[in-house]
């Protein structure tokens, strides 16, 4: 089961009210790892990038947490779903996840009802320069990521929530997994977790 928080594109624009604020959201992700350890664990979850378990394995996650080592920033791709899965849209844009659509940033990608997949696919296409970004090229881009102390946990973030709030640059700050951070959040998640004996 994956959970998420309702994110401000296309016509959910126009619905404010239905929106928690990224605190919120964490809190209420806080408050529900315990009740689904209570209830014995029963499916895998994935609670937007907060957290992550697979019962099987019993392995715990969290898309927030990369923990790339710095000397390895030239070589580590800045998005990892990119280079693994193709998503396209519902009007044919070819997109690195199904979160940017209905994202100002969706329009700069190419339609694959206009452009053939192989050009699509061509190592000069916006769609693969994307893929090939390196974490060390948004560490550049953002001066004051470089100097955060956290900087080699998230190694920037998610991409898709750089640009929800409308922004059109790929390499702008991820400011969901600034909250989880400099929030105080994974601290937070972690204390719970070893209350539960999990850590």
């Amino acid at each position: 089961m994956k959970i998420g928080n309702a994110m401000p594109q296309g016509e959910w624009l126009n619905e404010p009210e239905h929106f928690l604020s990224q605190k919120e959201v964490n809190q209420v992700f806080l408050d529900y790892i315990p009740q689904y350890f209570a209830d014995g664990a029963p499916l895998n979850i994935s609670l937007e990038g907060f957290f992550r378990y697979d019962k099987n394995s019993r392995k715990i996650g969290a898309l927030f947490e990369r923990n790339v080592a710095e000397e390895n920033f030239s070589k580590a791709p800045m998005c990892l779903h990119v280079r693994r899965d193709l998503y396209v849209s519902p009007k044919g844009r070819v997109l690195p996840c199904m979160s940017m659509v209905g994202t100002p940033a969706e329009e700069k990608f190419p339609n694959m009802l206009e452009t053939p997949l192989s050009d699509i696919l061509n190592h000069l296409s916006v769609y693969m320069i994307l893929s090939d970004t390196r974490i060390s090229e948004f560490m550049h881009h953002n001066p004051e990521c470089q100097a955060c102390r956290y900087r080699t946990n998230c190694c920037g973030g998610c991409r898709a929530w750089a640009v929800r709030d409308g922004s059109t640059d790929y390499l702008a700050r991820d400011m969901v997994t600034c909250e989880y951070y400099l929030g105080g959040w994974k601290e937070k998640k972690e204390a719970v977790l070893k209350e539960l004996g999990l850590l």
